[in-house]
C-alpha cells in the first residue's frame, strides 16, 4: 500500500477520532483546573487557543511542549472529520441530509 493511502486511512480512521475527543475531555480538565491559579482567561488561552501547552522549568528561559493545546486537536478533528465525511460517506440524494448535518 503506498504511503499516502495509510495516512489517508489514518486520518479517516474512528480510532483517531476518540483519540481526539479524548484529548479534548483532558484539556477540559486542564484548563478547568488551571482556573484557580491563572484566572479564567489565562487558563483558557495557554490550553484551549493555542496548538501546544507549553511548561517553562523554572529559572529557564525556554518552554517545552507538554501537551497537544485545543487548536491543534481540533484541526486534526477537522481533518479527520472531513477525510472521513469525503472517503466514507456516499454521495447520493438518500444521503443528503446526512451531507447537511456534517456540513453544518
Amino acid at each position: 500500500m503506498p504511503p499516502h493511502k495509510k495516512w489517508v486511512r489514518v486520518l479517516s480512521s474512528m480510532e483517531l477520532s476518540i483519540v481526539c475527543f479524548s484529548l479534548l475531555m483532558a484539556l477540559t480538565v486542564i484548563c478547568t483546573l488551571a482556573q484557580v491559579p491563572l484566572g479564567t482567561h489565562a487558563a483558557v488561552e495557554r490550553t484551549i487557543r493555542t496548538f501546544f501547552v507549553w511548561w517553562r522549568p523554572q529559572g529557564a528561559a525556554f518552554s517545552l511542549p507538554v501537551f497537544p493545546g485545543g487548536g491543534f486537536v481540533g484541526l486534526l478533528l477537522l481533518v479527520n472529520l472531513l477525510t472521513a465525511q469525503f472517503l466514507r460517506l456516499e454521495w447520493s440524494r438518500r444521503k443528503a441530509g446526512m451531507w447537511l448535518a456534517h456540513l453544518g
